[in-house]
């Protein structure tokens, strides 16, 4: 019961942070309106700690783009990246613009419930 529960709340925090990293993401003219795009802009800012599990997440479903987000929020999850990506987007500004200022991943109170949920998950 207890792995149950475990994989309950992991798959819940996946849904969660989709959510969260999708929200009001409008895209601007150096990136599109996709979770995926983000990635990979932000994959290129920070190669050594994000390019790996981008790289994994497009190998795991090289085509479909919405598996390619949820495969790399599982992997993220798992390897502390996610709390990396949300800790780092403020600091790419060209990043951070494609969301509308009031996203939730660029609320600070938003992002730090979704650290302090997610950390624990580190393997």
């Amino acid at each position: 019961m207890h792995t149950h529960s475990s994989t309950s709340t992991q798959q819940n925090l996946v849904n969660t942070s989709n959510t969260t990293s999708q929200h009001e993401l409008v895209g601007n003219r150096l990136l599109g309106a996709r979770l995926v795009d983000v990635l990979h802009a932000m994959s290129r800012a920070f190669p050594l700690l994000l390019g790996s599990d981008v790289d994994a997440a497009v190998a795991q479903c090289p085509d479909h783009i919405s598996d390619q987000e949820k495969a790399w929020i599982v992997l993220g999850i798992t390897s502390g990246q996610l709390v990396t990506l949300i800790q780092k987007l403020p600091s790419q500004p060209q990043v951070a613009a494609a969301y509308k200022p009031t996203a939730a991943i660029r609320n600070k109170a938003t992002v730090a419930c979704v650290v302090a949920a997610v950390l624990p998950l580190k393997v």
